[in-house]
């Protein structure tokens, strides 16, 4: 990145900005591959949280079995490169919109993903999902870790959809009840308190009008132009 364009002009912080920002969006597939990749993910997907409790026979779970293995041993001829090798080769930066097709919350080619939908507002953001069997916890409610990343996520989402490159240095989770599975939860994010380069936020979970946790979260803002260089560098050094 820093080879087009200079690493200290106002150029290179508006592209990281605008990069961060696109990165998180999720568009139509414009590609036959792409759009393979999320056919085959949404039966994966269907297929990991049935798998958890079904009580379908040995022979047919063992047939199922048997064509997994056939489709795993198709896809393992073909390369798979990581999050970090299509970054350095410039797959991330050409086409944003990849990386967060494959993220773990939110993109449609992920099939470990929970397909939360993020939605910025004027005073945060707000996301909303439904979690299957593969994040139950104890019986009926989602593990509580699981509600924390999707909480991260959320408060993430409110500063990278205002162009900010951000990480988490502290989360705190309060759980009021147990939030259950198998319900659409609604969550939601809001800056408490802009120091600059630390950002105060609080989040509440709800099922329907019921708040089931709470969080306080500090978040570290990048500067633009610190984050593309440590990309870069990180990249390179990682091969």
């Amino acid at each position: 990145m820093s080879e087009e364009l200079p690493e200290d002009s106002e150029a290179l912080r508006d592209f990281v900005r605008q990069f961060i920002m696109r990165s998180w969006d999720v568009v139509e597939p414009d590609d036959p591959a792409w759009a393979a990749k999320r056919e085959l993910a949404e039966p994966m997907r269907r297929l990991a949280h049935l798998t958890v409790c079904s009580e379908a026979p040995a022979e047919v779970l063992q047939g199922a079995a048997r064509a997994v293995r056939q489709a795993l041993q198709e896809m393992e001829a073909y390369d798979a490169r990581s999050f970090l090798q299509c970054y350095r080769d410039g797959d991330y930066l050409a086409k944003p919109h990849l990386f967060s097709d494959r993220a773990w919350i939110t993109g449609p080619s992920n099939p470990l993903s929970p397909l939360m939908r993020l939605e910025a507002g004027a005073d945060g953001a707000q996301g909303t999902v439904r979690l299957e069997n593969g994040y139950v916890g104890a019986p009926g409610w989602v593990h509580g870790g699981m509600v924390a990343a999707l909480m991260d996520q959320l408060m993430g989402f409110v500063l990278v959809s205002q162009g900010d490159p951000c990480v988490t240095q502290s989360l705190t989770m309060h759980y009021d009840r147990p939030t259950p599975s198998h319900e659409e939860l609604f969550f939601r994010a809001w800056i408490e308190k802009d120091k600059g380069r630390q950002v105060h936020m609080h989040g509440e979970v709800k099922v329907g009008e019921e708040v089931t946790a709470r969080s306080e979260a500090v978040f570290v803002r990048l500067e633009a132009k610190l984050f593309g260089r440590m990309l870069a560098e990180f990249a390179a050094n990682n091969p």
